[in-house]
């Protein structure tokens, strides 16, 4: 079992992260519309699972994968979020949200329900900076997000979930960011760093074929 999060971009693709995929053949069920962890959502079979041919699993670069899977139902707690053009770039300071049922702590354990926290944009320069991840980011497919003191992060069990930030006040969510790697959880200047979901645009919709235009249900 593997404890991984996810992003629908459409009903039959999700993003995870490359890390989350097991060296086994892939295979098994994804689950959406959940919020208790156990004893809600529904399961879809996956299909097929293609990695990002740049992961590289000593890096942590390029750290994306793709999951085509059964169709999936939206309904109104089960929608895609919308995937940014690649020339979208999110300011220092920008709050945005990320989520799942990672731990609660760094010794954990995991949490029952859905959980989410917002943290922060933090800029290339400062989360390269010798007191923190030195040269380990990549500046075009990485980015940083958190708080320098620490106190706020995604943790293990995260991975692969979603760092959703807002084009503007009357704008949507847009997935900037998957959950990828940091040094603990929470820890003063170990923010996450999550794969920028826009640097990785045009090889998504190469290969899922684009996926657009998504009709959406109406409302009753």
């Amino acid at each position: 079992t593997y404890l991984c999060g996810g992003s629908l971009l459409s009903q039959t693709w999700s993003l995870p992260a490359a890390h989350c995929i097991p060296y086994a053949a892939p295979q098994g069920t994804i689950t959406v519309g959940a919020h208790n962890l156990w004893n809600s959502g529904t399961n879809y079979t996956i299909k097929s699972i293609v990695n990002h041919p740049g992961w590289n699993r000593y890096k942590r670069n390029n750290d994306v994968a793709l999951i085509n899977h059964k169709s999936v139902a939206f309904s109104d707690t089960v929608k895609p979020i919308c995937l940014p053009s690649p020339d979208v770039c999110f300011n220092e300071g920008t709050a945005c949200v990320v989520s799942g049922w990672g731990y609660t702590t760094e010794r954990g354990p995991i949490s029952d329900t859905l959980q989410e926290v917002a943290v922060k944009i933090i800029d290339y320069q400062t989360c390269s900076d010798s007191t923190m991840y030195s040269t380990m980011v990549f500046p075009d497919s990485q980015v940083c997000a958190g708080y320098v003191d620490g106190q706020k992060d995604s943790c293990a069990g995260d991975s692969g979930g979603p760092l959703a930030c807002r084009l503007g006040p009357n704008d949507p969510w847009v997935l900037y960011g998957v959950v990828s790697w940091g040094w603990g959880c929470a820890r003063a200047r170990k923010p996450g760093v999550y794969a920028k979901a826009s640097h990785y645009h045009d090889w998504i919709e190469e290969t899922t074929g684009g996926f657009g235009k998504v009709s959406l249900p109406e409302k009753a």
